[in-house]
Formats: structure tokens, C-alpha cells, sequence
């Protein structure tokens, strides 16, 4: 019997020390201001590491007070350098959402409103790896109101999609300006309602691919909103994808095969749809989290072709939270994971692909006391903020999977499922006692262990018609 506890020691032991082997967690919360309202631009990855960016808003001061921060991390996500922040100069730095890179510098835009609040535009800034500013473009049109929300830093231009309001409405924009300031040409589409572009994409031919949503066009409330244009920012083509109910893109990312992935949302799923360089519909498909909304940013593509986005989800119990998915080449969901801080508002809104097989998330997570911080965190190849988060077996192409944590375990072992309508759990100890039995029809239960012996525990888990998993967990 001694033997068997032993045998079952050295699988745990091995396992975990192989999973930290190959994978590197972390996770680190930033705050700017001292508690005000912070938002994740994203993470890039550099020589040695990656720069993680973020903007903090302090709307208690008259101007608003605003700045744009960075950290950066080694691979094993030791900090090289702490938080360096820097302001727009005579302006208000709002939102920042946006990075771009090259060898040895990195940039970001946003949007900045003039001490009056009357006016906003556009702002960009380059810098070293030092952290150090190397160059800044203020750019402000007094007939037009700008949102950027994507941009491209080419060899000599920068290229910045968005929202820009004239009149009473709200349209696409386009605007490709100079490193030096100069703008090249500024564009706006769109009908009689308004419009937002979220994202765009440069195309083979020079041109543009511009995703957002569309109020004008379509045959719903908002409807998916493509739209294609040359190098001169000339439109050629537009296109809508939905239906009656609320659709909305977000992100658009081009595929090793020459076609493109967008991402968004329909009613209350999460969707992805294929398309070919004419904006032809190749595949589309909806997901969610356990019947929960679920709103798709960003997509990825894997080097063998696989999918990995993330979002949001949303529902009464946990309200937003972190989400992340993966699929294989034709949108077949393989499996799902979501990530709660705090049960408030907690999303991704990039990912980035790392050297260990796994991803760096970077999105937006509730403090708790006063607002909103920025959020980083680094998962492994199969979403596991930690080793052994999830086991699965393959079934169909799919993959049944669940999360049982903590591990160890001290008062509540919390066992949540996807992709099952019944579930089985039975907890044995080491000698093959079963010493918990349960069936539930819920996402998650969570298991009184409390009054467990010490010890080493064997969880099977039987979801539907599938094989029995088994997990073992430490008390």
C-alpha cells in the first residue's frame, strides 16, 4: 500500500516539475495613478523578453490627468525595468490601445483631447528599448473628431484607423501620416448612421482591410463591417456579415493561406468568421462559455495553422471575465478557458503567442477598491495559468475539458466543466476508498474538502458518454 502512495507521489512530482519546465506563468496587475482607472494596450515581445503597455486615467483632475507606461520583462518575467510613465505634452493622453514595432524601437497611438475638450486628435510615439521617447506626432483636425483604434508603422508612414465624428455622425476613418508629421491623406466611410473601424490590416497589394461595425449597412441593428481600399486609401469595396441580431467586429489578422480571420460578437456569442481576399465567407462559427456572452477581440494564428482568441465572457455570478480560446484551421473549438481576478470587470484584450508554446494575455481586471488596472498574464500551451490546471481527452476533433483548482487543496476544491451536459465526480484516496461521489448539471461545483485526511487524492471525472479523467490532487 506504501508502494502505491509512493508511485502516485513520483507521477505528481514528475508532472508537476515537467510542466515548469517547459512553461512559464506569471501574472502582474499595473496601476498608474495610485488606484484610477488603468487600460492594457498589449504586450510585444523584444530581444530577451517583452515590453508590456499601459495608459492610466485620473478623472478626479481638472484637465483630466493622463499618462502612457511601459514595463519590461524578461522571458522568465523578472523585470528588466519598472514603470516608466510619460504624458502628452500641453494635451490629455486619453485612451491608449495600440502598439507597433520594429528591431530596436516600439510605438503607440491614441487619441488626445485639447485642455478645452473641444477637440480631439491623434496622438503617436516612438521609443527606444530604453525607454526613452524618440520621436512624437500631435496631430489635430479642427472640422473632424478622431478615435484611432488600430494602427501599421510602415518604413517611413504610420497608417491609423478609427472613429472620426463630422457633422452628427460617426464614420471609418483612415488617415496615413508621415514619421515626421505630414499627413498623406485622410479618409472617411460610411452611411447615414454611423460607424467605427476597430482594426485594419495591410494587403497584399498595398492597400487596406478595415473590420469594424456599421449601423448604416447590413441587416441588423449593427452588422460586421469590412471594407477594402488601395494604397490611397480609395474605397473599392465594402461588405457586411450578420444577421437581425447585434453583430459586431472587432479584429481582423491575416492567414499563412492568403485569407483572413475576423472576430467579434453576435448576440450574445462570440464569432469568428474566414474570408477570402474578396471578402468571401470561407467558414464562420459561434462560441460561448458555457451559454455565458461571450464577446471575441483578437486572433492569433499558430504555426500549425491552429487559432487562438481571446475576449470576454459575461454572467451574473463571476460578471466579465478574462477568456481565451482555442480552435483548430476551420474554427472547430478545442477548448476554452476563462480567468477571473475579481468578480467585476476582467478582459483580454490581445494575445502573444510566447517561445514556450504558451500566451501572454493582456487585458484590463477590477482592483476592488477603486477602478480598473491593467492586467498581464502569462499561460501555458493549453491556457493553464498554472501547471496541471487541465487535462482532456480527445473526442471528434474537440476536446472535453475541465479545471480543478487549487492544487493543493486545503477547504474547497472547485471542479468546473464545459462542453458536458452531466457530470460525475468521484474522489478516491490512494487505497481506491471512495471517499465523495457527486452528480451536477452546473458549470462548476465546489467540493467541501475540509474535513479530508492529509494526503493524496485520485478525482475521476465523467462527462456524458465520454471516458472517465482522472487528476490527482494534494490535500
Amino acid at each position: 500500500m506504501r508502494t502505491v502512495a509512493v508511485y502516485l507521489l513520483c507521477i505528481y512530482v514528475m508532472l508537476s516539475q515537467t510542466a515548469t519546465s517547459q512553461s512559464i506563468y506569471f501574472e502582474e496587475t499595473f496601476d498608474s495613478f495610485g488606484g484610477f482607472t488603468d487600460h492594457s494596450n498589449g504586450a510585444i515581445q523584444v530581444a530577451g523578453g517583452y515590453v508590456f503597455i499601459y495608459s492610466g486615467i485620473k478623472y478626479t483632475s481638472s484637465p483630466r490627468e493622463s499618462s502612457v507606461c511601459f514595463t519590461r520583462f524578461n522571458e522568465d518575467a523578472s523585470v528588466i525595468s519598472t514603470d516608466t510613465c510619460y504624458s502628452a505634452d500641453s494635451t490629455t493622453f486619453y485612451h491608449t490601445w495600440l502598439i507597433g514595432s520594429d528591431n530596436n524601437s516600439y510605438s503607440i497611438a491614441g487619441y488626445l483631447i485639447k485642455p478645452n475638450h473641444q477637440t480631439t486628435g491623434m496622438g503617436i510615439y516612438t521609443f527606444g528599448l530604453d525607454g526613452a521617447k524618440t520621436n512624437a506626432i500631435e496631430y489635430f483636425n479642427d472640422t473632424m473628431t478622431y478615435y484611432p483604434t488600430e494602427f501599421l508603422a510602415l518604413d517611413t508612414t504610420f497608417v491609423v484607423c478609427g472613429q472620426s465624428r463630422h457633422s452628427n455622425n460617426y464614420d471609418f476613418s483612415l488617415t496615413k501620416i508621415t514619421k515626421s508629421g505630414i499627413v498623406v491623406f485622410e479618409k472617411c466611410y460610411g452611411g447615414n448612421a454611423d460607424e467605427a473601424a476597430q482594426s485594419l490590416i495591410l494587403t497584399p497589394d498595398g492597400g487596406f482591410l478595415l473590420l469594424g461595425w456599421t449601423s448604416s449597412f447590413g441587416a441588423g441593428e449593427r452588422d460586421f463591417f469590412l471594407i477594402k481600399t488601395d494604397s490611397l486609401g480609395n474605397q473599392q469595396w465594402q461588405k457586411t456579415y450578420g444577421g437581425s441580431d447585434f453583430d459586431s467586429g472587432w479584429g481582423i489578422s491575416s492567414l499563412s493561406d492568403g485569407n483572413y480571420i475576423l472576430s467579434g460578437l453576435t448576440g450574445n456569442s462570440g464569432k469568428l468568421y474566414k474570408i477570402d481576399a474578396d471578402g468571401v465567407t470561407i467558414w464562420q462559427h459561434s462560441y460561448s462559455y458555457n451559454g455565458d456572452l461571450t464577446e471575441l477581440y483578437w486572433t492569433k494564428e499558430l504555426q500549425n495553422g491552429s487559432l487562438v482568441t481571446v475576449g470576454l465572457g459575461d454572467n451574473s455570478t463571476d460578471g466579465n471575465y478574462g477568456y481565451l480560446q482555442k480552435t483548430d484551421s476551420e474554427g472547430n473549438l478545442l477548448w476554452q478557458q476563462k480567468y477571473n481576478y475579481n468578480e467585476n470587470t476582467d478582459l483580454f484584450y490581445n494575445v502573444l503567442p510566447t517561445a514556450d508554446d504558451g500566451f501572454l494575455l493582456s487585458g484590463q481586471c477590477a482592483n476592488n477598491v477603486t477602478g480598473q488596472d491593467a492586467w498581464l498574464l502569462k499561460v501555458d500551451s493549453l491556457g493553464c495559468p498554472y501547471p496541471n490546471c487541465t487535462v482532456g481527452i480527445a473526442e471528434e476533433t474537440k476536446m472535453v475539458a475541465l479545471n480543478i483548482w487549487p492544487n493543493p487543496a486545503t477547504e474547497v476544491l472547485n471542479v468546473e466543466v464545459f462542453n458536458a451536459k452531466e457530470t460525475t465526480v468521484n474522489i478516491k484516496d490512494v487505497l481506491g476508498k471512495e471517499v465523495y461521489h457527486s452528480i451536477f448539471t452546473e458549470a462548476k461545483i465546489a467540493v467541501d474538502i475540509s474535513q479530508f485526511k492529509k494526503g493524496m487524492y485520485v478525482v475521476e471525472v465523467g462527462m456524458g458518454n465520454t471516458s472517465i479523467i482522472k487528476k490527482l490532487i494534494v490535500q
